[in-house]
């Protein structure tokens, strides 16, 4: 359960990279090796940046963790981001689990 939500990351990376290494190749079999040299690897590098600028811009719309913003002090937005993603009770008992294990710390510390 705990590697799970790492996976599709993970696979998603290695996709990317694999994906640009076939692009790259397809560049580079088009021109001369001149062409590659003075030109190819702009374009290489070019399409490479596309996705890369695309991630920071997607992120903007991404909602925070739930377990930050609960530990934050914001338990609504985070019971909110909970509930979107696996329904109202469920998100209570998480919501709930998460405080109880905050105070535990706390009364560690």
């Amino acid at each position: 359960m705990r590697g799970l939500p790492a996976f599709p990351y993970q696979l998603l990376a290695v996709c990317g990279i694999f994906l640009t290494n076939v692009i790259n190749y397809i560049i580079a079999s088009y021109g001369s090796r001149s062409w590659d040299v003075n030109t190819g690897w702009r374009w290489m590098l070019g399409l490479g940046a596309i996705p890369a600028a695309a991630f920071p811009l997607s992120m903007v719309r991404a909602p925070e963790s739930p377990r930050f913003l609960i530990q934050a002090g914001r338990t609504e937005e985070g019971f909110a981001v909970l509930e979107h993603i696996i329904g109202t009770e469920q998100a209570r008992l998480r919501t709930d689990d998460i405080c109880i294990g905050q105070t535990r710390n706390r009364n560690v510390a």
